[in-house]
């Protein structure tokens, strides 16, 4: 069975005189998700196309179920070859048509039909959290995207002890935002949404896909669209282990090394451990001493957030509890700013990696590595960084 490039519900493959490999997975070198883009020349002989038709990829081994779910951004006259040059977007584009702000947000955190885990309006200090993963969920779904997590329940590398010294493993859905502190990102202060809709008072606000690609990296998520169960929903999940095609399945192999700098790392970012501070009707300034983390000479400087940290579950507490947030994030109230939410950025800038390339068939693909399939030769291209 040949592949299938559909437009609007009608397969137009046999328009489509070359078409760049397509990606399945993609990700930049912090492990965070690339809402990537492709290209293909188009026949005039073909039907009608226009920007913002929906495109869906279809591989030859798997004709059920769409690889590639995205969007028409730019379509070019070429007059002299009879042809338009295509460019397509992945849907997940579409996150960044939002800005993460309380007008957009709250009411369908609070209109869904989110548990007391997923979101809970007055939590056990009086304010509102909302689950990281319930967030990514809304997110997705204000923008037209059905996102899957179950795939991502998985345990976080951190373990605290509390209270009775029993200790605890936080899983990723233990893992809250106070929603107050959402409408303050990247501010210069804390203060209730309000405060921030006034021009002097606002810097630049994440959109959907800053805030989405941002927990993929710091978290370790990969994403693509299922393969199973409901088709055309986003599936997040852990990326698990290297897992390479045997030497048999190979077309080609190549390996690169890449030299990190060796000058390291530094940033600096502050946020207000007092919740109320992010319902108060004017700017409060942020007092807390700024979050540090330092490497060699500082020679790369990391973009970090002001006002983002994150909340605990209470697990010992009823549903959507969390522990009260601590100056001292080892005292386990807090994730904040720390070498391993930011392993990720901080190996993707300072530490030597070895790349890998492989070429093989579309069946034997790996979905723990970026991911293209090229259409045109039935193969797949995978590449895994290696630290």
């Amino acid at each position: 069975m040949a592949h299938k490039i559909m437009i609007n519900g009608v397969d137009l493959a046999d328009y489509v005189i070359f078409c760049e490999p397509v990606p399945n997975i993609n990700c930049n070198d912090d492990k965070s998700t690339i809402a990537s883009q492709f290209q293909f020349d188009y026949s005039y002989s073909g039907p009608a196309v226009s920007v913002d038709d929906v495109v869906e990829i279809y591989s030859a081994d798997n004709g059920a179920v769409p690889f590639f779910i995205g969007f028409i951004i730019s379509k070019v006259d070429d007059t002299d070859e009879r042809k338009y040059l295509i460019t397509v977007a992945h849907k997940l584009l579409k996150l960044a048509n939002y800005l993460v702000n309380y007008d957009t947000l709250h009411s369908h955190l609070i209109g869904g039909t989110a548990d007391d885990e997923e979101y809970r309006a007055i939590d056990n200090m009086g304010y509102p959290n909302v689950q990281i993963l319930y967030l990514m969920e809304i997110m997705c779904l204000i923008a037209g995207i059905t996102l899957r997590t179950s795939s991502a329940h998985f345990n976080f590398e951190t373990k605290f002890s509390w209270e009775n010294n029993d200790t605890y493993t936080h899983a990723i859905n233990d893992i809250k935002i106070d929603e107050n502190v959402l409408y303050s990102l990247n501010q210069n202060g804390a203060g209730g949404h309000a405060v921030f809709e006034t021009v002097e008072n606002r810097k630049l606000t994440p959109t959907f896909l800053d805030l989405f690609q941002l927990f993929t990296s710091l978290f370790n998520f990969a994403s693509m669209w299922s393969t199973s169960g409901t088709p055309k929903e986003l599936v997040i999940f852990k990326v698990p282990p290297l897992s390479i095609p045997a030497d048999d399945d190979l077309y080609s192999k190549k390996i690169e090394a890449i030299q990190g700098d060796g000058g390291g790392y530094g940033f600096e970012a502050q946020y207000n451990i007092a919740r109320g501070d992010y319902t108060s009707g004017t700017l409060i300034n942020l007092g807390a001493p700024p979050a540090t983390a330092t490497s060699g000479s500082q020679a790369n400087s990391l973009s970090v957030y002001n006002n983002l940290y994150f909340l605990y579950k209470n697990p010992l507490g009823s549903p959507g509890d969390v522990l009260a947030p601590t100056a001292d994030p080892s005292n386990d109230g807090t994730v904040t700013w720390d070498g391993h939410l930011l392993l990720n950025k901080t190996n993707a800038l300072t530490v030597n990696k070895i790349r890998y390339k492989y070429e093989t068939a579309i069946s034997k693909s790996s979905y723990n590595v970026s991911n293209f399939i090229d259409l045109e030769n039935f193969q797949s291209t995978l590449i895994q960084d290696v630290y």
